[in-house]
């Protein structure tokens, strides 16, 4: 009922707006973001490795964000590379994302 309430169409259109902006909070902080697969439909959902001459790494910084009671995911590809996960949802505020890259660019 809430996203039916919400509008499909303007969640949508905010979750690519809330992608566009975490991407380009944390760029600048050394992340490095995969692109979305061609065919595939964009979402909010943000993939990124950083780079080692930028600070923590994805598991370190995965520790430091959990304890600063931030959620996000930390996974692996089949070569060991970590990678995190940012998941923002059209609930999220710009603000919450600007807290993320602060946590990082503090880290």
């Amino acid at each position: 009922e809430l996203l039916l309430e919400a509008g499909i169409d303007d969640i949508s259109a905010r979750l690519l707006l809330l992608r566009e902006h975490l991407i380009a909070k944390l760029e600048p902080l050394g992340f490095n973001f995969l692109p979305i697969a061609p065919g595939c439909l964009p979402s909010g959902i943000c993939t990124a490795t950083r780079r080692a001459d930028a600070g923590l790494g994805a598991e370190a910084l995965f520790e430091h964000l959990a304890k600063h009671n931030i959620a996000v995911s930390c996974r692996h590809d089949r070569a060991g590379t970590a990678y995190l996960r940012f998941s923002p949802h059209f609930y999220n505020t710009q603000a919450q994302l600007d807290r993320v890259a602060e946590v990082i660019a503090a880290s």
